[in-house]
Order: structure tokens, then sequence, then C-alpha cells
């Protein structure tokens, strides 16, 4: 094998590596195949007061409990984020539905996307439920990963599985005054509207 080419494969194993030890999957997972018609997550979230309402650390900033929080949804979507301060706390956006939002039959109508930690969507005519409702029947939560296990089962989730997680709607504060606060409703929308969970629980149902 020429130098060159040793230095070629050598190059891309290193890249390999380091794609490898950043969160996410390598390949963007497949998306799980409901039938319309199916309303696979009737229920909604459930929030409670915390258990705990004492600050503690996570990584280097404190975090202060806000709510016990739970739920069983459908996965929309999963955004994965490497660059910005949120990034280190949160590297990855779960894009969530319950209720009618939970039926391909609606999900179907609308076009999705990630970006600026927002989860966005369009409708070409009518949205397929009454807006209001929509709102209320989807979410985006920047997860926090309680430990490593929770980030290797988000990892591996799909696009249309139902999913079960549990944990705490939390406020990150820096002491340079930076934080970043969790939405404490379900029928709020923009800036602010997400939820910033710790989530200490979560498997694919």
């Amino acid at each position: 094998m020429s130098r060159p080419l040793i230095f070629i494969v050598a190059l891309a194993l290193l890249g390999a590596l380091y794609r490898a030890s950043l969160p996410g999957p390598m390949f963007s997972p497949s998306a799980v195949k409901v039938p319309p018609g199916v309303v696979l997550a009737p229920d909604v979230p459930r929030q409670s007061e915390p258990e705990q309402k004492l600050a503690r650390s996570y990584l280097d900033v404190q975090m202060l409990p806000l709510a016990q929080y739970q739920f069983t949804a459908r996965v929309l979507s999963l955004a994965w984020y490497r660059m910005g301060r949120e990034a280190k706390y949160s590297p990855v956006d779960l894009g969530i539905s319950w209720g009618a939002m939970s039926d391909s039959r609606h999900i179907d109508a609308l076009s999705w996307s990630h970006g600026a930690r927002f989860l966005n969507y369009r409708y070409p005519d009518q949205p397929p439920i009454p807006q209001t409702e929509l709102n209320q029947q989807i979410a985006n939560v920047h997860v926090l990963p309680a430990n490593p296990q929770v980030l290797r089962t988000i990892e591996a989730l799909r696009p249309g599985q139902r999913v079960q997680a549990r944990g705490i709607l939390v406020e990150l504060r820096g002491s340079d005054g930076w934080y970043w606060r969790s939405s404490l409703t379900r029928d709020d929308t923009g800036g602010g509207a997400c939820e910033v969970m710790l989530i200490e629980s979560i498997s694919a149902l």
C-alpha cells in the first residue's frame, strides 16, 4: 500500500472514530410505519410537583427542579446538536405527540422539520385538526440525559415508535447569568415553549 493511500485510510479511520465518539446514531434511523387510524398514544403527559425542590449540579451549571414529568408518546423526530452552549447539556431534541396527533393520518398531513432547536411543521391548506388542539398535542423536548443508558436508548429510537419516559422539568442556571428554563404548560408556542427535561428513564414500547 502506498504512503498516500495509507494516509487517506488513516484519516478515514480517525474520522470514523471521532464520529463514533459523538452522541447520536451513525446513520439516520428509518421510521416505523404505523397505519392511519391508530391513536398510538391517547393520554396527555402527566405533570406534578417536584419531589425535590433544591437545586443541584448538572455538569457545570445549577439545575432547579420545576415539576415531575412523564409521558407515553409517539416519536415524531429526533434532532442531534453538537454546537452551541445548550448542546453541552442537551445533545438531542425529541419531537413527540399524543392524542389525535399520534395518528399517522394527521401526522402525514404535515411536513416536519427541526431547526434552531424548534420542532416546526407546515400544512398546505388547513391543519388536520383544530390549530389549538394540534399545538397542545405535540412537543419538542430538550433532553438532558440523567445517565449514559438514557442516551444510548434515545440513540436507538426511531420515528413512529411509542415511548415512555419519566423525569423532571428543570431550569438550568450558569454562574454568568445564563439560564434555560422549561415550559410548564402544553398549550404555549414559540420561544420558551419547549420542555427542558432531565430524563431519568426512557423505553420504547
